[in-house]
């Protein structure tokens, strides 16, 4: 009995063990996430592209007409196909009657215009000759009378010179010691005279060259504004370097570019002022001889080339002033460069009038009269500004700048003029105190006889410095007139702008006349669809195009538009298929090109030709294209791919362990690379896992790396 019991009860407990364990069993498989297995198997991927777009015409064609033609009727609308000679629209005759009249006025008109500007022309080139010519006369007569004068008042300083020695020789009040000193003196007034004349002559043709420099900079800042549309510009005085200095050689240079472009009477000046030069030199040599004097030995340095040359001719008395070709070499080495935007920035018009103010005498006479002309000339320049994109503030900049660069020079001259003065003056002050002392050894009647000697002495000495001022004057302002007199006329476009006119006027005529000789009726110029129509009946026709079309003879072609992702697995010479709205599908179509888009990125259009007849106009059509790859060894489904917290990509693959409570099914993750995926399938690169690995494809619940799994039975 008891071991009945015994044996009983041992079969209950083994009984309950076995449920228990399996329920235990049971309830840890509960938690174990079901995955579904496949093997990586070797595989081809397919991409497949579909886009929508449209029909539209390989050329399209626009058909005008002359503007300004009443409308009278209109054959075709928007859509309808034509053939070439249909037609399209039809202009009023009777006004288009009146166009071609008007027209044919208009020409006659602007042929007047044309005949009207060229006696303009001539009379202008007659009266630019007149002008030059009487500039040149003019330049003679001034030079010959100055040179007159000069030398009748060098005379008459000879002659009160020739009294008073020979007052003194007769009466005996001076001996040849006295004598001799007061002929140094004497001598020592006459350079410090002709260094004084030379300093002023230097200062006025520099005043001269710089209201010149001035005037060329605005008017070719003018110039150059109204044909680029520049509203500032620089300029650089001619001759002149970025230190306000200039080379003699430069000078010299531009000065033999600009007189190879001098018409006939500026050579006919120079030569004739040549001629004077060289006769007056021969009585320059003769008077110093017969004086003893050696000339301009005394002279101060000139700075500037041209007064050089003046200088050397005035230093006898005899000659006025410098060789009109070294003035007007200045002329045209201001306006060639001016013309070659070489003007220098110079100094500002009240520092030069300043220094100009401080001119005693004739100079100041001279350069007044030089700055009137250069007023002129800056009037002229200003009314000519107003119709220019320069502002009067930009050209007084301009004139300020020019001047500017000048102001080394100018105050150079204006110093050098102020020491010749003060050394004339103080020489002349000597030879005073000595002949007063000599006046207060003789005589009382000798001594007022000699004192009025002396004072006829002083009062010529006095004429001659006015008569050499004069001639310098003179000179340089019949310079400056030859120099104005022969600049070259402005360029002048007006006839071949009238011609012009005309040619396009000739051109609507014949349209004209073209439309006239059709009735007035526009036809298509070839076989199309009507696409636009941009005229109303009873209107007038306007310069645009009157009626659009497109040319059906050169086709249609299909375009739509391309993500960039599509676009890498599609290109030109690809067959691909459209399909119609209706149904109707066309295969095996090449591409004709995929190009990126002007205004969207990672936007591609592609095109495509379509046979004719093949789809409408403007239709709506979808295009298909498949792209197959080659065969890759290692292929999973695209549900296989996980990625990691490095954006890297992983396949969770199963691994088998033995344990106490049997087989158990654990998750490990294995990196991958992906060489190409088509949505579906992805290929990896071989290496990674084997082709008999099973790769988790899904599971019923997040799994990671090193989560027990089971597989679906």
């Amino acid at each position: 009995m008891k071991k009945g019991k015994l044996i009983r009860f041992t079969a209950m407990f083994f009984a309950m063990m076995l449920a228990f364990t399996l329920l235990s069993r049971a309830a840890d498989s509960s938690g174990v996430a079901v995955v579904t297995t496949s093997k990586p198997a070797g595989r081809t991927l397919s991409h497949t592209i579909t886009a929508t777009g449209k029909i539209v015409q390989n050329q399209e064609l626009a058909v005008t007409t002359v503007a300004d033609l009443r409308v009278k009727s209109i054959a075709v609308s928007e859509g309808d196909r034509v053939s070439e000679g249909d037609l399209l629209f039809e202009l009023d005759e009777e006004y288009l009657d009146e166009q071609i009249l008007y027209q044919e006025q208009e020409m006659e008109i602007q042929e007047l215009a044309l005949a009207d500007i060229e006696s303009q022309k001539s009379v202008s080139s007659q009266q630019k000759a007149n002008e030059q010519a009487s500039a040149s006369e003019q330049y003679a007569l001034s030079t010959q009378s100055a040179s007159l004068t000069l030398s009748r008042a060098k005379e008459a300083l000879q002659e009160a010179k020739d009294a008073l020695t020979e007052y003194r020789n007769s009466s005996g009040t001076t001996t040849s010691a006295d004598s001799s000193v007061e002929t140094a003196l004497e001598k020592a007034v006459e350079e410090k005279t002709e260094d004084y004349i030379d300093a002023q002559q230097e200062l006025l043709a520099l005043q001269w060259k710089i209201e010149n420099a001035v005037n060329e900079a605005l008017k070719a800042a003018q110039s150059s504004a109204s044909l680029t549309g520049t509203s500032t510009t620089k300029t650089q005085s001619a001759g002149e370097s970025a230190s306000g200095g200039t080379d003699d050689a430069d000078i010299l240079q531009v000065s033999e570019d600009a007189d190879m472009m001098s018409v006939s009477e500026d050579e006919a000046v120079i030569e004739e002022t040549d001629s004077m030069g060289e006769s007056n030199s021969t009585r320059n040599s003769e008077n110093a001889d017969s004086d003893g004097s050696t000339g301009n030995a005394g002279m101060g340095s000139s700075t500037d080339s041209g007064s050089t040359a003046s200088n050397e001719s005035i230093s006898d008395g005899n000659s006025t002033v410098s060789d009109d070709a070294v003035i007007i070499e200045d002329v045209e080495m201001v306006e060639s460069s001016a013309q070659t935007g070489n003007l220098a920035d110079t100094s500002s018009s009240t520092q030069s009038e300043s220094t100009t103010g401080t001119i005693s005498g004739t100079s100041s006479a001279a350069s007044s009269e030089v700055s009137g002309t250069s007023s002129d000339t800056m009037s002229a320049d200003s009314n000519t500004s107003t119709s220019a994109s320069l502002t009067q503030e930009e050209l007084d900049t301009i004139e300020e700048e020019v001047r500017d660069s000048y102001s080394t020079r100018l105050t150079a001259a204006q110093k050098a003029v102020d020491t010749a003065l003060a050394e004339k003056e103080a020489a002349e002050s000597a030879l005073e105190e000595y002949q007063a002392e000599l006046l207060a050894l003789a005589s009382a009647s000798n001594s007022e006889t000699e004192s009025q000697l002396i004072a006829n002495l002083k009062s010529a000495q006095e004429a001659y410095e006015d008569a050499a001022l004069a001639a310098n004057e003179a000179e340089v302002t019949a310079a400056r007139n030859v120099a104005s007199a022969n600049i070259p006329d402005a360029s002048d476009s007006s006839v071949r702008q009238q011609e012009i006119a005309y040619e396009q006027m000739e051109l609507t005529l014949n349209k004209l006349q073209e439309l006239k000789e059709d009735g007035g009726k526009v036809y298509a110029p070839a076989d199309g669809l009507i696409t636009g129509i941009n005229i109303t009946v009873g209107e007038k026709t306007s310069d645009g195009t009157a009626v659009k079309m497109a040319d059906i003879s050169k086709g249609f072609r299909f375009t739509a538009e391309l993500s960039k992702e599509d676009q890498q697995y599609i290109g030109a010479g690809d067959l691909v298929t459209l399909t119609g709205n209706g149904g109707n599908t066309v295969e095996g179509l090449e591409v004709d090109s995929v190009t990126a888009d002007d205004e969207e990125e990672d936007i591609y259009n592609i095109v495509v030709q379509v046979p004719d007849d093949s789809f409408e106009l403007g239709a709506a059509v979808t295009l298909e294209y498949t792209k197959t790859s080659g065969v890759y060894s290692v292929c999973v489904p695209i549900s296989a791919l996980y990625m990691d917290d490095y954006n890297q990509p992983y396949v969770l693959v199963t691994d088998e362990y033995e344990t106490v409570m049997g087989t158990e099914i654990k998750a490990r993750s294995v990196s991958v690379t992906v060489l190409e995926n088509d949505g579906t399938y992805a290929a990896l690169q071989e290496g990674a896992i084997s082709s008999d690995q099973q790769v988790i494809t899904g599971a019923d619940k997040a799994i990671e790396d090193g989560n027990r799994v089971r597989t679906e039975s």
